[in-house]
């Protein structure tokens, strides 16, 4: 098996490498899109990294093609306000993603990388106005820190601009990924 110094050599590395990896997963996302002045039609996010932070009973799940900063990437963000709660009492139960329903889940769709900003465009950024999220397995401390997964299903989501009718998109998919402890991986050399 090696000496003592090998042996530790090895744990230090795989845990660098660990520490410095972005979360690794399954996932979906598809469906129309309509940004005026960039793109209409269909789209597919092609997920590559899934990210997980939790304070508290607070969750942010992070789904995203490519592991750059948000303002680059195309992606979806998900902000689970009580995870333990949706743990013990919402599993396998249709969410509805609306503003002000309970147990509060907001969703909302970025688009910096397909529509990126410049200096006459904002950033597209679309919160969920209507659809569902059906959580399959959630990461809740409070509840159980052992189980690690995060899975779920996305139907049918509407997300808008409120400021302007001329950016929405509807989307439906799915993500499977397991939530990991450590240090984000570093956006800089």
């Amino acid at each position: 098996m090696g000496s003592l110094h090998e042996r530790r050599l090895l744990f230090g590395l795989l845990t660098l490498l660990a520490s410095c990896s972005v979360g690794h997963g399954d996932g979906d996302l598809g469906g129309v899109i309509t940004i005026a002045g960039c793109r209409e039609g269909t789209y597919e996010l092609n997920p590559t990294v899934f990210f997980a932070e939790s304070a508290e009973q607070l969750l942010r799940i992070r789904v995203q093609r490519g592991s750059d900063v948000e303002v680059r990437s195309d992606g979806l963000a998900v902000l689970v306000e009580d995870s333990a709660l949706v743990k013990k009492m919402h599993l396998d139960q249709d969410l509805n993603v609306a503003p002000g329903s309970t147990p509060r889940v907001d969703v909302s769709v970025y688009l910096n990388d397909t529509c990126p900003a410049e200096r006459n465009r904002t950033p597209v950024t679309l919160p969920a106005v209507s659809g569902s999220i059906r959580f399959t397995a959630i990461y809740a401390a409070r509840a159980n820190k052992d189980q690690v997964r995060i899975a779920a299903e996305l139907t049918n989501v509407r997300f808008e601009d409120p400021r302007t009718p001329e950016r929405f998109a509807e989307l439906s998919g799915s993500f499977d990924f397991l939530y990991v402890r450590g240090s984000p991986a570093q956006r800089f050399p």
